[in-house]
């Protein structure tokens, strides 16, 4: 038998090379990647029957090797890198497998038949269960950091929600830390446990239900055009009397009487994975699980015989954007940067790619059609979604992506005039902006949450009027009633009432349900 110190030389050897070849920081790498190696090497090693022990090291090595191989030829892994691996895109699996050299293999294949020789012959290392207690928590606890640290970062209310959004989103975290075996094994789990979830959560399924306050009134025949804006302050719009001409087509509509527009609109959330899926579905500051209860707006339509299309700049998967990216799977046409079935490239973040898509529909709509358009509109960077017909004196970058958004809503108006008849038009953004900050942060004032509501027609704005509050806002919860009134729907008016009644609630960075009223309100910029 083989004396078990040789073990604890494998286990040097292990940690020297990783060091060597694995960009060694020092310290931090010390403490987050080596010591569990050797917590972890030390456990596998007190196993007494020979083949599972053998078995168990041989493997570990095995994963710590090729990450440590890894990051020699490519220096650092990433998600993507490990989705690749789990056999997400073989393709790209197999790329990565390419640029490994041969003799590569052939030292690994050498190095992990020593290993399974050594660990298989040699005696198990004897700890009592005092000790074995105590590894095992120092192992636990020298992998809690990127836990630990996100509930410090994120708070604990927010940590959790993004858990429960998407399991992997700390995955980068584990890989970044942890360059040895834990870092790749973990975000690995985390990404299959991920996909469990998703496959049954957002399974796209035929909803059979509707609430009871939704009764069907007859069809006009009419397009219906549904833009959704992204991070759009409603104080940056000349539109809505701010002094720099940042939105002069919409400013031109309004003016001569063929657009209309509310005043005092408040978004329901600061986020877009939370705004938007109540824009298209049941759901609301309070019912969130209504999005998978009843039937979506997309549903509704094709009950009423539409043609659904959903055309989005915005990516509908990831931690951000999973919610609405569920409800784009049951458009018939969906163009996307990734959910697709059309043979127009969409990339994230360029509103443009959309115009292309946007013209060949509308040019080959037939009956009546409902288009939900998503731009990625004024988010940050600001000076990624501009170009140089954006330049205006005086402009900020926001000013200059506000710019943007009004130029791609001419030209879908543009081609709306030339290949649609009697369409409907409506354009309102998921939520505001704190120019230069962002959104979805804490914040006890108002300005996250003010947004535009404009129409190509009286009608609209004069049905969303129903819903003001005591308070003198309206909420862009009750958006969604706007649109089923235009597919052929009545609200009923105690459901009307109450939105009416209730429209002051809404969802704070955290989700958390609370009062838009007790925010402080922002002037308008000068």
């Amino acid at each position: 038998m083989v004396h078990p110190r040789y073990k604890f030389s494998l286990l040097v050897i292990l940690v020297v090379i990783s060091m060597f070849f694995g960009k060694y920081d020092g310290v931090k790498d010390l403490l987050h990647t080596y010591f569990p190696i050797i917590y972890f090497g030390v456990l596998l090693s007190s196993i007494r029957n020979n083949v599972a022990r053998s078995m168990l090291l041989t493997t570990f090595f095995l994963i710590s090797s090729l990450s440590i191989i890894v990051r020699c030829i490519y220096g650092n892994v990433s998600k993507n890198m490990v989705l690749a691996a789990l056999g997400v895109n073989i393709k790209v699996s197999l790329g990565l497998l390419d640029q490994i050299p041969v003799y590569y293999y052939l030292l690994l294949f050498l190095f992990i038949a020593f290993v399974g020789y050594i660990s298989y012959s040699m005696k198990y290392i004897k700890l009592n269960r005092m000790y074995c207690l105590l590894i095992s928590a120092l192992l636990v606890w020298s992998l809690s950091y990127p836990i630990v640290r996100g509930l410090r970062v994120w708070g604990p209310r927010f940590f959790i929600n993004n858990v429960i959004y998407d399991k992997s989103f700390i995955a980068q975290n584990y890989i970044d830390r942890y360059k040895v075996f834990f870092g790749d094994v973990i975000a690995a789990l985390l990404i299959e446990m991920d996909a469990i979830s998703d496959s049954k959560k957002y399974k796209v399924v035929a909803h059979a239900d509707q609430p009871n306050f939704v009764s069907h009134k007859g069809v006009e025949e009419q397009n219906i055009i549904f833009i959704i804006g992204e991070a759009s302050n409603v104080l940056r719009y000349s539109a809505y009397s701010y002094k720099r001409p940042t939105t002069p087509n919409l400013k031109h509509w309004r003016d001569d009487g063929s657009w209309c527009a509310l005043e005092n609109v408040h978004s329901s959330a600061s986020q877009t994975r939370v705004a938007v899926p109540m824009y298209v579905s049941f759901a609301d500051p309070e019912h969130e699980a209504y999005l998978f209860n009843y039937k979506n707006l997309i549903e509704m339509a094709k009950d009423n015989n539409y043609k659904t299309y959903w055309l989005d700049a915005q990516d509908g998967q990831g931690l951000w954007n999973k919610p609405f990216g569920f409800v784009e799977r049951y458009a018939d046409i969906h163009a996307s940067p990734h959910i697709n079935n059309t043979p127009f490239k969409i990339i994230e973040g360029k509103d443009d790619n959309l115009i292309n898509p946007v013209e060949f529909y509308f040019k080959n709509a037939q009956g009546q059609s409902i288009f939900f358009i998503h731009l990625f509109g004024n988010h940050l960077p600001y000076d990624m979604h501009i170009d140089a017909n954006d330049n205006g004196e005086h402009f900020d970058a926001y000013d200059k992506s506000i710019h943007h958004v009004d130029g791609i809503i001419s030209k879908i108006k543009i081609l709306a005039d030339k290949n649609l008849k009697n369409y409907k038009m409506i354009y309102v953004p998921d939520h505001g902006e704190v120019v230069g900050e962002g959104h979805g942060f804490p914040s006890n004032r108002d300005e996250m949450y003010l947004i535009p509501f404009m129409a190509n027609n009286d009608d609209s704005c004069r049905y969303m009027e129903k819903f003001r509050g005591e308070d003198g806002f309206v909420s862009s919860n009750d958006v969604k009633y706007l649109i089923l009134h235009l597919l052929g729907y009545d609200i009923s008016d105690e459901k009307v009432n109450y939105e009416k009644s209730n429209g002051y609630k809404i969802k704070d960075y955290q989700e958390n349900v609370i009062d838009f009223r007790n925010l402080e309100h922002i002037k308008p910029a000068q």
